[in-house]
């Protein structure tokens, strides 16, 4: 994203937002459902990527507090649990989907003795 912005020239504010948009963040949401069992310390890693491109878009300095707000991005675990919720709403409303008997209660559970 730095090669395409400048002080003077280069891609407006709008432009580099969907820079990340397509081609940052679809790779984040790639994997977001499994990688929501990473550590936090991964997590945190991911979010530092999130806040550099979003400061490189709208031309903040280095050391400037989290754009979210301001670039309407939700924060990624935000969004991870949002894509989360999104594949299992698909999973339950397709009658034959592959995934489906993972949202399925286990018999064991109905005949588990306390």
């Amino acid at each position: 994203m730095r090669a395409v912005v400048g002080s003077k020239w280069g891609a407006s504010k709008k432009v580099l937002l969907i820079i990340y948009r397509s081609l940052i963040r679809s790779i984040l949401d790639y994997g977001a459902i499994a990688l929501d069992s990473m550590t936090d310390r991964n997590k945190e890693r991911l979010d530092s990527i999130q806040a550099q491109a979003l400061r490189i878009a709208c031309g903040a300095v280095r050391g400037t507090a989290t754009l979210q707000v301001e670039m309407g991005e939700p924060p990624l675990q935000i969004r991870r649990l949002q894509l989360q919720l999104q594949y299992a709403v698909k999973v339950k409303a397709l009658k034959d989907h592959p995934a489906k008997k993972v949202f399925e209660p286990h018999w064991t559970a109905k005949y588990k003795k306390i």
